[in-house]
């Protein structure tokens, strides 16, 4: 999870800057890529280790998943749909942001997550951990302020700031709201974490297909489904795949904990490469304080977050 955060977010960023705007192709296919090759993956591994190779079992459990546990097929478009906007509103804002900025920000997401898991699932926060919530929003608040004095000196002239901040606190309550409910549904039920992707790519891919219909048809008639396509894209429509397995991994067989620490971590490296290969900003003292805030208010929740974390609440 971790070289898959941190290099999403970097790979995402340089492919959509290091190629001309006449040669830029379209968030919403990539996104659609994406559930795609997620649900091929899935198919294959839940055939492998779901079914043990067998068609005959693989029918059985795709049957039983999809038409007798309806109900619990439906319940999963709600995180699906919501995944599907979380993505495009990734490209939108690290389109518009550098990727050091776009991974602190998007660190809110703990805050949008532990009120969510706090409001849906009944369970308590220790007070370390509101603490740190405290600190992690100002910490926020510096990098923004950071940034903001300095972005007219770094940000081209197609990038908006404003309106990738926007994107990233939307993103971030999506998130929040999508992931705690993925994770009542992954530790409630007994279906594998194959099966469950299969289904969340199976309604992400009617939702993003849509999506591609509404916003972009016609760019996609006029320049191809494909256009602007090169090795960056295909490889961060690759990690963006593999991060919805990962995290259904995680999920299912860890908790926020290991979670949180992965963030953290993924933070450190992306906002260090971003500096040192994308140049996308200069270290200053108000950004490390407020990175460091973060950074360090990301490991004290995480470190503390037992009583919240994982789908037993008698952990």
């Amino acid at each position: 999870l971790v070289v898959q955060n941190s290099s999403l977010v970097l790979m995402m960023r340089f492919s959509r800057i290091h190629t001309s705007p006449d040669r830029l192709y379209l968030s919403s296919t990539a996104v659609l890529c994406a559930e795609i090759l997620k649900l091929f993956v899935s198919v294959v591994f839940s055939f492998i280790f779901d079914a043990a190779g067998s068609t005959k079992s693989f029918k059985e459990i795709i049957n039983g998943e999809f038409v007798v546990k309806w109900k619990e097929f439906a319940m999963l478009g709600v995180p699906s749909a919501l995944y599907v906007v979380q993505n495009n509103l990734q490209y939108l804002a690290s389109s518009n942001l550098p990727a050091d900025v776009y991974q602190v920000l998007s660190n809110l997401k703990i805050v949008t997550t532990a009120l969510l898991t706090v409001v849906m699932l009944g369970r308590s926060l220790r007070p370390t951990q509101w603490g740190a919530i405290g600190s992690l929003t100002v910490g926020i608040a510096i990098v923004q302020l950071s940034f903001a004095s300095s972005a007219s000196a770094r940000a081209s002239a197609s990038q908006n700031p404003v309106f990738g901040f926007l994107c990233i606190l939307v993103m971030v309550i999506i998130s929040g709201f999508a992931g705690v409910f993925f994770e009542k549904v992954i530790k409630t039920t007994a279906a594998s974490i194959w099966v469950r992707n299969i289904q969340l790519s199976f309604i992400g891919i009617l939702i993003s297909g849509l999506a591609c219909y509404a916003r972009d048809r016609e760019n996609i008639s006029a320049k191809g489904f494909f256009h602007g396509y090169d090795w960056t894209v295909y490889l961060t429509i690759c990690l963006s795949a593999l991060g919805g397995l990962v995290v259904a991994i995680v999920v299912k067989f860890a908790d926020n904990v290991v979670k949180g620490f992965a963030t953290a971590i993924a933070l450190v490296i992306s906002s260090s490469a971003s500096m040192g290969v994308l140049h996308d900003s200069e270290f200053t003292v108000m950004f490390l304080l407020g990175a460091s805030m973060v950074l360090g208010s990301s490991v004290i929740y995480s470190s503390n977050s037992g009583s919240i974390s994982g789908g037993d609440s008698s952990k």
